[in-house]
This record gives structure tokens, C-alpha cells and sequence, in this order.
């Protein structure tokens, strides 16, 4: 999650301004064949990009060639929902005259048109990440993936910045795990997203105090345990968490909060987070 493409990468080739690891990618290449680490799928809950430029996401794709090639992961199984950076902030300004929904389409452009063929394969289906209900389904024989774009209506003068779903979301994707309830039974479900729906405890949170939690989110947590899912991705926080929520009913669901896989860590994070 949040490999945040552009000034604040690690990765000299993808940080023209100040890279702080000449190889990056080169010694996580090294690091998983030495660990003989493989991935059958890679999960990306958002800000691939840091201002959502075409540019960088024509990186991503170069990027996401050599991770996957070095998980040995399978084109077809790259997933990816959006985040607030992966938005163009200055085309949504460009447009914002326009109604929201345009807006928003317009401001989504380079994510959309540079990552087609990731965002387009046979395992994908439902509306486009930029329409509402701002959601797609990704599926194969053994997983079932709802990708939502919990960034859609964020734009350069919200503040203070924040995710949501709003109900027209969570009643839409109600209905849709209903009329799915028996196809997917017996695949594992997982609920991908950028926005955190759990406020976590951090001492960052004395210093920062974080508003940008998803709005709704309590829906959306009610949906994912009614329709007995078993993971929910995010990611947002930069630093990674695991814990497991539960209901009245006791159904567990796993929330894992993916960190950052290459953004370059403010030293606010020492001794809470890294990345490889």
C-alpha cells in the first residue's frame, strides 16, 4: 500500500529529487528469492501516486512489472482501489465548476486511462472506480474482492481530508452481496479500500491528531460481517496494523491496515513503522 509514486519514493528511478536507496527494488527482488517468498495475488488498497499524475502511474506500471515478477504473482491477479493521492487534485480544480460527478470522472482520468489494462482484466467486473457507487468486484474460483474508492468525493479544498460511503454505497453494495450470497459462499471474501474504518491508537495521534477516518465506515463494517467476510484491507496510515473485529453475532472479521511499501517515512515513525 501507499508506495506514493513520485517525490516521496525511495526507489531512485521513480525519484528523481531525492531517492534514499539507489536499489530499492533491487534488494526486494534479492530479498524475496532469497526467502523464496511468492504471492498468488497482490493487493494494493491505494495511492499508488502521489499527485495522481499520468506520468506517475506509467511508472507504477513499470513497477508493478518487477514486483510482480519477483513474487512470481500472476498479471491477472494484481488488485488495486484508490486513494486520495491516485486522484489528480488539479484537474478536479480545473472542473470545479462542473457537477460532482463529472468532476470527480475527470479528476480519476490518468488512473483510469494509464492503468486500463490492470483495471480491465477478465477477473474484473461492476462499475468504474470513478461512478457510483465508486466500487468494483474482482473475482476468480477462489477469491471474491470488492475494491471501493473510499477517496471519490475528496477534493483539494475538503477539509479536513477524509474518506466515506455514503449510504447509496452501502445499500448498493448490500444489495449486491445479497443477490451473490450463494455464488460466494464458499470463496474467501475481502473488502479492499484506502480509508481506515478503525481509528487506531498511535502516540503520532498526540502530535497529529487524525481526522481523516472514513465516514459511514460503521456501515460498511455491519455489511462486511452480515455478509460474513473474512478480511478487510486498507491502507491510508502508514503504519501497519492487524487486529480482528468482531459484531453482536461474533462473526470475526480480520482488518489488516497494510502500511507503506515504499514511501519514504517521516521520522515521526521511528520506532513505530519501516519499510523494506
Amino acid at each position: 500500500s501507499d508506495l506514493h509514486l513520485g517525490n516521496t519514493r525511495k526507489e531512485m528511478n521513480y525519484n528523481n529529487d531525492s531517492p534514499s536507496r539507489p536499489n530499492y527494488l533491487d534488494s526486494f527482488s534479492d530479498f524475496t528469492t532469497r526467502n523464496e517468498i511468492k504471492a498468488d495475488y497482490i493487493i494494493i488498497p491505494g495511492d499508488i501516486s502521489d499527485r495522481g499524475t499520468e506520468d506517475q502511474f506509467k511508472d507504477f506500471c513499470e513497477f508493478i512489472d518487477k514486483v510482480s515478477c519477483a513474487l512470481k504473482t500472476p498479471k491477472n491477479n494484481i488488485i488495486i482501489a484508490p486513494g486520495n493521492h491516485d486522484k489528480n487534485w488539479k484537474i478536479g480544480d480545473a472542473h470545479k465548476e462542473s457537477a460532482t460527478t463529472n468532476r470527480i470522472q475527470k479528476s480519476y482520468d490518468p488512473y483510469l486511462t494509464e492503468l486500463k489494462e490492470i483495471l480491465n482484466t477478465e477477473n474484473q467486473c461492476g462499475n468504474s472506480h470513478a461512478e457510483s457507487p465508486y466500487f468494483k468486484i474482482w473475482e476468480d474460483e477462489h477469491l471474491y474482492c470488492i475494491t471501493f474508492n473510499s477517496a471519490a468525493e475528496d477534493f483539494a479544498e475538503t477539509a479536513p481530508h477524509y474518506g466515506t460511503a455514503h449510504h447509496s454505497v452501502i445499500e448498493s453494495l448490500d444489495s449486491l452481496l445479497k443477490v451473490e450470497a450463494n455464488k460466494i459462499k464458499n470463496k474467501i471474501k475481502i473488502f479492499v479500500c484506502h480509508h481506515h474504518p478503525l481509528q487506531y491508537s498511535s502516540p503520532l495521534n498526540d502530535i497529529f491528531p487524525d481526522f481523516s477516518i472514513m465516514g459511514n465506515s460503521e456501515g460498511i463494517l455491519k455489511i462486511l460481517h452480515n455478509h460474513s467476510f473474512d478480511l478487510l484491507i486498507h491502507g491510508h496510515k502508514h503504519i501497519p496494523n492487524f487486529d480482528i473485529h468482531a459484531n453482536q453475532l461474533a462473526h470475526p472479521l480480520i482488518c489488516f491496515c497494510a502500511g507503506s511499501f515504499s514511501a519514504n517515512l517521516s521520522h515521526d515513525y521511528q520506532g513505530l513503522a519501516t519499510n523494506l
